[in-house]
C-alpha cells in the first residue's frame, strides 16, 4: 500500500490484550480495507500490560505529520 500525503485513512486496530497480539487494517479513500498487520505480537517491553489507555504515534523520517482525529474504542 502506498501512502499519499494529505490523504485521510481510517485505521482500525483489533487488539487482544490477553494474548498480547493485534491486527491493523487501513481503509483507503476508495473504501478498500487492507490488512497491514496480522497477529503481530506486542513489544517485549509491553509483555505484562493488562490494559491500554494511551494512543502513541511516530513519524519515521525527517519530516511529516500525523493527526489522530476522533479515536473511538469498541468492545
Amino acid at each position: 500500500m502506498q501512502w499519499t500525503p494529505y490523504q485521510r485513512y481510517h485505521v482500525t486496530f483489533d487488539v487482544d490484550v490477553a494474548t498480547h497480539r493485534y491486527d491493523v487494517a487501513v481503509r483507503d479513500a476508495g473504501g478498500t480495507d487492507r490488512v497491514i498487520a496480522h497477529q503481530f505480537a506486542f513489544r517485549t517491553e509491553q509483555a505484562n500490560v493488562t490494559a491500554l489507555d494511551h494512543v502513541g504515534y511516530l513519524v519515521d523520517g525527517s519530516g511529516g505529520d500525523i493527526y489522530v482525529c476522533d479515536p473511538t474504542i469498541a468492545y
